[in-house]
């Protein structure tokens, strides 16, 4: 009977949720909407009804709310998903949710309660066994067993990365007594149950499995490393400086690509003690390299939110001053392709950097959101081009964003900023970029992403090539 409350209360849920009007006709007035009382709906199951948006719930009915900070759904489909959390009753609740555009339809079933289980004596019972893996997938198996109970559950392996491994008997005479049927009807309870348990459990694996969770460990564990690609004058092959670009070097020497972990830290906020964990370790490396009051840079990228939402250019400030690294050995790169929360404040936090001497840098140029409204609005002092233009020197045939390259190069030569060509990979590249006017080249055409010793290396051979030209 629990099992079939549990699936009803569920199919019910999803059913008065889909069936609740817009958000505007909820009428809510300070997060409490009448429209969602309780006393307005015949569902039994169900004790709480809201909206959330952002993580946050923003209307709700006079019952008790949740809390849904760092809550991670579990996606049924691309409407509807399910997450179980404790509510402020200290009971484990379903709460069904209904996307809605940027909103989310909650519903909150009526506690998890496990309690429907007992043991009884049997002297031959039959058990079915689930491993439910982290996905989770489910894999079912039969076989005689003399527990001592009609229905009862174990869980074994309830470790990061391993499998969890549900155990249920029923009675061997419950079996004899309904045959065919009797089989069938233990496998579907077997079933249920587990699923019942897995989404118990969910938020606990999801989180210990999750890559945001990875990323902490990593960081915990110092992981994060910046390698450094160099950026040369192809006019005499001079190294005018180098961008860090972050590397996840995880426990065992694995190294992770940033694109593979990146999105995660964004998402989930983390991407700012990645930067601090690589600004540590850049500001050393200038010292190591010999820069420090040299003309030469290393650059670092920032995401528009850290700009406008954390304290990330005062504590770059600071961090400088503590290393008594100049301000000019250091530019930030920010980049069109994360659209700026607010343009004001980040101009602002721009500003106290380009007056402490920090250069900013246009990662992306022609990509993303800002276009050339972000060279008016910021202090943009260097373009970078996007290497999906640069591309475009290699194909004979006609490409509509050869013309895009060819108007960044011009409007940075009308307003007199620099332009740096990412993603070059070709000498016929580099000459074509040297004849339209753009000399600061970073590419594999010169060497690819270093970590600091091989980066060191590189430019002591570099040297010792030059001298022996002379």
């Amino acid at each position: 009977m629990m099992l079939r409350g549990f699936r009803d209360g569920y199919e019910s849920a999803r059913a008065d949720l889909a069936k609740l009007p817009s958000f505007d006709e909820l009428n809510c007035h300070s997060e409490i909407s009448s429209e969602l009382s309780r006393k307005n709906f015949d569902n039994q199951y169900v004790r709480w009804f809201g909206v959330a948006q952002n993580g946050k719930v923003i209307c709700r009915g006079p019952q008790v709310g949740v809390d849904l900070s760092n809550t991670h759904f579990h996606q049924v489909d691309e409407v509807w998903s399910i997450v179980s959390l404790k509510s402020p009753a200290d009971t484990d609740n379903l709460i069904v949710a209904q996307k809605r555009g940027n909103l989310l339809y909650l519903a909150m079933l009526e506690p998890l309660l496990f309690d429907f289980m007992h043991e009884v004596d049997c002297k031959a019972c039959v058990s079915y066994h689930f491993i439910v893996r982290a996905q989770p997938e489910v894999d079912m198996e039969s076989k005689p067993s003399s527990a001592s109970t009609a229905i009862k559950y174990t869980m074994e392996g309830i470790r990061l990365g391993t499998d969890m491994k549900f155990t249920l008997n029923a009675t061997q005479e419950y079996v004899d007594a309904f045959s065919l049927p009797g089989r069938l009807t233990s496998l579907a309870l077997a079933a249920a149950f587990a699923t019942l348990t897995g989404f118990v459990l969910y938020r606990y694996l999801r989180r210990r499995t999750s890559v945001a969770f990875l990323i902490e460990h990593g960081l915990v564990r110092n992981e994060f490393l910046p390698h450094y690609q160099p950026i040369i004058d192809s006019r005499d092959g001079s190294v005018l400086g180098a961008e860090a670009l972050v590397r996840w070097q995880m426990d065992g020497g694995k190294l992770i690509p940033p694109g593979q972990f990146t999105p995660y830290a964004e998402e989930n906020r983390l991407i700012e003690p990645i930067t601090d964990q690589l600004m540590e370790k850049v500001l050393d490396d200038i010292e190591r390299f010999g820069w420090r009051n040299s003309d030469r840079f290393i650059s670092i990228n920032a995401v528009a939110e850290q700009i406008t939402d954390s304290p990330f250019c005062k504590r770059l400030i600071r961090q400088l001053a503590a290393k008594n690294i100049p301000p000019k050995n250091l530019s930030v790169e920010i980049t069109e392709r994360h659209q700026f929360p607010d343009l004001e404040r980040g101009r602002a936090a721009l500003q106290g950097l380009v007056e402490a001497g920090v250069e900013i840098k246009l990662d992306d140029a022609g990509t993303g959101y800002g276009g050339f409204s972000y060279v008016q609005e910021l202090p943009i002092g260097t373009l970078k081009i996007d290497k999906m233009f640069v591309d475009t020197l290699l194909r004979e045939h006609s490409d509509p964003k050869r013309e895009v390259l060819d108007a960044i190069i011009e409007f940075a030569s009308v307003v007199e900023l620099d332009v740096v060509a990412e993603g070059v990979e070709t000498e016929g590249q580099v000459a074509r970029l040297g004849e339209a006017g753009v000399f600061a080249i970073q590419g594999y055409v010169y060497a690819p992403p270093m970590p600091a010793e091989n980066f060191i290396s590189w430019m002591n051979s570099r040297s010792s090539i030059s001298e022996h030209a002379v």
